[in-house]
């Protein structure tokens, strides 16, 4: 664990850039999907095989032409400007909402619209919004160093609503920030008895686990990690793990990876391999 000293900390796990090299909580991720675009054959191709797959599931299409509708009105209307970063890469049109008028039409307009089931989940939504609250303001204090604070907006949150694992996360992250690594780890395995599909839980069980030296256990997550999202610094940890054990090869594969990233990791990368007499790519 000597190798990891003091990068459990929650900062580093995703850099001391404050978490934007992991896209902590897909806010990241989010920006990058946004910033794309889309030709019109890949816009029509997505809303045949979507309102099919809707037909086929037993909802109503004509749901998706509303919703194109409501769009194109908003881009022509005043409103815009909430909604210009989805209209850059998904501009609405008149020709599309067309398209998809003609395609209700064979179709079949009939089917569940869904709008008890929705306002059912926006009830438990608006009934969980104050765990949320307390959510933000853990992840904020924990990025302005205030420990307990975090932990203390964590169980809270916990207590409100329970089965969300970004709570338990959060919780985990305060446990490492404070050295209570066993705690953390059982955190962040509550974490991922809830969602077991966001790599940022993975990712943070993964280095604790190497700071405990369970470096079989570390290695499995961490893996599971960047099978979900490959980032710098799981690949970073996994070199680590990698060197820890005795297999350079692919302790060098994995700092290699890390170290084409401009960031810290990346730094701590490339120092690494030069630590291990190899150059930063092959």
């Amino acid at each position: 664990g000597a190798v990891l000293a003091g990068g459990i900390a929650a900062g580093a796990a995703t850099d001391d850039e404050r978490f934007s090299q992991v896209a902590l909580m897909g806010g990241m991720v989010g920006a990058q999907l946004i910033s794309q675009r889309y030709s019109r054959d890949a816009e029509r191709e997505s809303d045949l095989y979507g309102m099919r797959y809707m037909k086929r599931a037993g909802y109503n299409p004509r749901g998706a032409v509303e919703l194109q509708e409501t769009f194109l009105r908003i881009s022509e209307g005043s409103e815009q400007d909430a909604f210009s970063a989805l209209f850059a890469s998904h501009p609405p049109s008149r020709e599309r909402v067309e398209n998809n008028r003609r395609l209700l039409a064979k179709l079949g307009d009939s089917g569940r619209i869904g709008r008890e089931e929705y306002q059912q989940k926006l009830a438990r939504l608006k009934r969980a919004q104050p765990a949320y609250e307390a959510y933000q303001e853990g992840r904020e204090a924990l990025q302005d160093g205030d420990v307990e604070t975090a932990l203390q907006r964590a169980n809270r949150a916990m207590e409100i609503e329970p089965g969300e694992a970004l709570f338990h996360s959060l919780k985990g992250d305060a446990l490492a920030e404070r050295g209570e690594l066993a705690e953390a780890d059982l955190a962040y395995t509550q974490a991922l008895a809830r969602n077991q599909g966001w790599f940022y839980h993975y990712l943070r069980r993964g280095m604790v686990r190497t700071e405990l030296d369970k470096h079989a256990q570390a290695r499995r997550d961490l893996q599971a990690s960047i099978e979900r999202m490959p980032t710098a610094a799981g690949h970073y940890y996994l070199g680590s793990v990698e060197r820890e054990t005795g297999n350079r090869a692919a302790a060098v594969e994995h700092f290699r990876t890390a170290a084409q990233s401009e960031t810290p990791t990346g730094q701590r990368a490339r120092q690494a391999l030069q630590e291990m007499g190899v150059a930063s790519q092959g």
